[in-house]
């Protein structure tokens, strides 16, 4: 019962109202495609954050289009997120399993 407590409370900090981060500019070309885009990758896996980790992708896949000269870049940074994504169903399944195992859920 404390495992999904627990796990209710998790949803709840996550799925709550949070601060976003504003758009990032991503036309002002002075700008690096690594700063456009780490805000949101590491703001969404440090605070659990899917809708910016969403937002990151979305960046990634219109910088594409912007600016071919950085694709490379941009495909680490997309494999990258997605190694992430895994990451974080990896541990929501395992939480998932413990807690079966021992009857909380």
């Amino acid at each position: 019962m404390r495992v999904m407590a627990s796990l209710v409370m998790l949803l709840i900090a996550i799925g709550g109202a949070k601060a976003q981060s504003p758009e990032p500019p991503l036309s002002d070309t002075r700008l690096t495609v690594h700063t456009l885009l780490r805000e949101d990758v590491f703001g969404g896996f440090l605070d659990g954050d899917t809708t910016r980790l969403a937002r990151a992708e979305k960046n990634a896949d219109l910088l594409l289009a912007q600016r071919p000269d950085q694709r490379a870049n941009l495909i680490a940074w997309k494999g990258g997120m997605a190694v992430g994504y895994s990451g974080i169903l990896f541990t929501i399944v395992r939480w998932y399993s413990k807690a079966r195992k021992r009857g909380d859920v």
